[in-house]
């Protein structure tokens, strides 16, 4: 082999290598998170309901799992629980307005 025909090869395998080290580190990373299921047994330990709606997103600077819980008396309350610890985030009761521009911005989020 000439030296033309080496080099090419010899980036590709230490691309692929890199590479696939990055893959199997996200990998790593996304299992040392809890589950979703986890997550909604802590929030409703914080509010007791029943779950509106959940999601998966990146908030207060962490990954983290949002549940909007109704509770006895109709009002929302909002729970984030770390998707790395599982402590809680955040736990606040939202008002109609609130939920109402977030309901908004998650519409509009999806027709983007």
């Amino acid at each position: 082999m000439t030296t033309r025909q080496v080099f090419p090869m010899s980036l590709l395998t230490v691309m692929g290598f890199t590479f696939g080290q990055v893959g199997f580190a996200a990998e790593k990373h996304k299992t040392t998170e809890i589950s979703m299921e986890k997550a909604q047994e802590i929030a409703l330990k914080e509010a007791d309901g029943k779950i509106k709606s959940s999601e998966y997103e990146f908030e207060k600077g962490q990954n983290v799992y949002s549940f909007d819980i109704v509770t006895s008396n109709g009002t929302i309350h909002e729970v984030l629980v770390s998707a790395k610890t599982g402590k809680i985030v955040s736990s606040t009761i939202e008002s109609a307005i609130k939920e109402a521009n977030e309901e908004k911005a998650d519409k509009k989020k999806e027709k983007d």
